[in-house]
């Protein structure tokens, strides 16, 4: 999606932007896989289930856990069965070239170099300047490329976006990375010393404390930042932690 620049300052583009969003949104809603999508690490005894997003939103584990991975590759166990589960979502939209193709069509139309695709919302009319108001477009542009640019400044002091969640008072860690992946790192002796519904909720807390703070980061982010986000989950294949 191209960032706005002198030749956005009109309300052509912004129109193109909101009508553009609706369609984008409602693609989302109903890409293939968007729901229902999981993956195993090679043993099968752990599958982590991805949600709408494409982020990580359960971890199972099965009981013969000790006997297939053992203590010392449990960890890596995890980080794979979410890598599986990331590769069967991709898998499932790179199926549909139909979905893929309508949300090419859109951001090219947003970006002024396409026709109007077919699923833009139909039926609305298009907004237009009242001739008794000033035309803000100019200012809008210059808005929207300042509220980029602060963001972007803070994402660079920053770094790459990485959240965590902890059980364990911290022997048990995992990590959501920019690309969506989930990395796990335990201490290997307090993993043998629990029992499998001990890790069971361990997991389930680890996680639910990763999305927390996703959740907290994203407050601090412009609606404008979030939106290309979403965006470039589209046009990358990843969920891009927002």
């Amino acid at each position: 999606m191209t960032e706005p620049d002198e030749d956005d300052d009109d309300p052509a583009f912004f129109e193109r932007v909101r009508r553009g969003t609706a369609a984008l949104r409602a693609l989302m809603a109903v890409r293939p896989g968007a729901d229902g999508i999981t993956g195993s690490d090679a043993s099968g005894v752990v599958t982590v289930s991805l949600g709408a997003a494409g982020l990580p939103e359960r971890i199972d584990l099965d009981d013969g856990w000790r006997r297939a991975v053992g203590v010392d590759d449990f960890a890596a166990a995890i980080t794979q069965a979410c890598g599986g589960a990331h590769q069967a979502r991709f898998d499932a939209t790179d199926a549909d070239s139909g979905w893929m193709a309508e949300v090419s069509a859109v951001l090219a139309y947003i970006d002024g170099e396409g026709p109007e695709p077919r699923s833009l919302p139909q039926g609305e009319g298009t907004h237009t300047a009242s001739p008794h108001l000033p035309d803000l477009s100019g200012l809008l542009a210059d808005v929207v490329a300042a509220d980029l640019m602060e963001d972007a400044g803070r994402a660079a002091e920053a770094g790459p976006p990485r959240y965590c969640g902890s059980a364990g008072a911290g022997r048990l860690t995992l990590t959501l990375d920019a690309t969506g992946k989930l990395i796990c790192e335990v201490d290997p002796d307090w993993v043998g010393r629990q029992e499998t519904r001990d890790l069971r909720d361990a997991l389930a807390s680890a996680l639910a404390g990763l999305h927390a703070e996703r959740r907290a980061a994203a407050t601090s982010r412009s609606p404008v930042t979030r939106f290309a986000a979403q965006v470039g989950a589209f046009t990358t294949g990843y969920p891009l932690p927002s």
